[in-house]
């Protein structure tokens, strides 16, 4: 693989000084943007879904745990024994909750699975997280999530629900820390989208049907080791059409998230085509650069 180019000392201050600058600009760009997110008007959202949780029901307010926010992620439903790679690896990075209920805010993960299926699951991950279902309710799809994924953010006033911001693909891309390391790195994620030096290594070609977003995992201590695979989001230039598999051909829905819309049908395309099977053998391991 291509290596940067070696320079004396004084020329890489002078390029890690002359990016230092453009750095500088966007994190103050950031910080605009977190000005005007902290700003944003908020939507009354119906506190009348009943969700199953390991404690009994709840409600949207219940899940709240007596703050006053809450932050929500919808781990995508692929069906029995099958499990999102990519919301897998995004809720492998959710830690530190504990300081998160220190500063107000609360932390859940929903899935339409079965509430079954999402405790098995949290087992064999090692999981301890608030992972609740929304099996046979509305929620989903009135979140504008369908059959995908999601981040939200849900401002609690007694028993009043108001939903503050949303986002989906690159928006939740952003926050994993894996991937936020790796943007510092020379040879960065090493998929196919990104803008890289000639010679850089990028995610190889792939049979049809075979998608280019995964590498073989096993749980921490695991003794039958489990293909969970590290998904990347899609690159920008996939976000119309994977928007239009997953039965959202308008975007700007997914960031309203008011209107009722029925999900996709479980046998349609997502977000995500990758899927993860039970394994039938001991072992099994597939790879990718992601």
């Amino acid at each position: 693989m291509a290596k940067p180019q070696i320079v004396s000392a004084e020329e890489w201050e002078q390029a890690r000084g002359e990016l230092l600058t453009a750095e500088k600009q966007a994190t103050r760009a950031l910080d605009a943007l977190a000005a005007r997110r902290r700003r944003l008007p908020m939507v009354k959202f119906s506190n009348s879904y009943v969700f199953d949780t390991p404690a009994g029901p709840k409600t949207l307010a219940d899940l709240f745990e007596g703050r006053d926010q809450l932050a929500l992620y919808q781990f995508m439903d692929l069906g029995p024994d099958e499990f999102c790679p990519g919301c897998t690896a995004f809720t492998k990075n959710v830690t530190d909750l504990a300081d998160l209920a220190e500063a107000g805010v609360s932390w859940v993960t929903v899935s339409n699975m079965p509430l079954a299926q999402i405790e098995a699951y949290k087992a064999r991950m090692g999981w301890t997280l608030p992972f609740v279902s929304s099996h046979g309710t509305s929620f989903a799809a009135d979140c504008g999530a369908g059959g995908g994924f999601m981040l939200s953010v849900f401002l609690r006033d007694g028993t009043d629900v108001y939903r503050t911001y949303s986002t989906t693909a690159r928006g939740v891309d952003r926050v994993l820390f894996v991937h936020n390391i790796l943007d510092l790195c020379p040879y960065g994620r090493q998929q196919d989208w990104e803008d890289s030096p000639p010679g850089c290594r990028s995610t190889p070609p792939t049979a049809p049907g075979k998608p280019n977003c995964w590498s073989a995992w096993t749980p921490s201590g695991s003794k039958d080791p489990l293909p969970v695979h590290r998904a990347v989001m899609p690159g920008p230039s996939e976000w119309p059409r994977r928007a239009v598999l997953d039965g959202v051909s308008d975007r700007s829905a997914l960031h309203r998230g008011t209107g009722r819309r029925r999900p996709p049908r479980r046998t349609s395309g997502r977000r995500c085509s990758a899927r993860l099977r039970r394994p039938r053998t001991a072992s099994r391991t597939s790879r990718s650069a992601g």
